[in-house]
């Protein structure tokens, strides 16, 4: 009989609704937290994978936890409002590459280095479309039995060393 407690996987990931990129065998999941640096790092690391041509889909969605860092919140939200722009990865990249600067002043100066309308991109803060899609991926990640950012699954199970062996290793092998 199955433990009612454990975690189920996540959700499925959904090219039509989620953050997708590349093509291959394997799925590599991520729910990133903008202001965690463990987060930026797992990045990295699936960055390096793809640049070294290793093929997988890389999926990231949102769970912004931590109250110790409340603006990681309105990152995720502004990484939304830059994707009905069709810039979410560089808005990505530049909210990980920045995590000591997340305030609100800092993501409308990151909207204009992307060269996003600005009309359109507070609009995204003021809706309710981005809290939305932001709500789902958090409730699927405490579904799947995330606790804490980044929290990693390849083909739908969880991932316990991310380290870059480890994940070289899993999606290669």
């Amino acid at each position: 009989m199955a433990d009612d407690a454990s975690p189920a996987a996540p959700p499925p990931v959904d090219p039509a609704r989620d953050h997708v990129r590349g093509e291959g065998p394997r799925t590599l999941l991520v729910y990133v937290n903008y202001a965690d640096p463990r987060s930026r790092d797992v990045y990295r690391v699936a960055q390096a994978l793809e640049a070294d041509g290793v093929p997988f889909r890389l999926c990231v969605r949102h769970l912004p936890l931590g109250d110790e860092r409340p603006e990681a919140l309105q990152a995720a939200v502004a990484a939304e409002a830059a994707h009905d722009q069709g810039r979410f990865w560089d808005m990505h990249d530049l909210l990980l590459a920045a995590q000591d600067k997340l305030e609100r002043g800092d993501l409308r100066r990151y909207a204009e280095v992307l060269a996003l309308d600005s009309h359109a991109f507070t609009r995204g803060f003021a809706g309710d479309e981005q809290l939305a899609r932001i709500t789902a991926d958090v409730r699927g990640a405490l579904h799947a039995g995330a606790t804490a950012t980044p929290a990693v699954f390849l083909d739908g199970l969880p991932v316990t060393d991310a380290s870059p062996e480890a994940l070289r290793a899993a999606l290669t092998g």
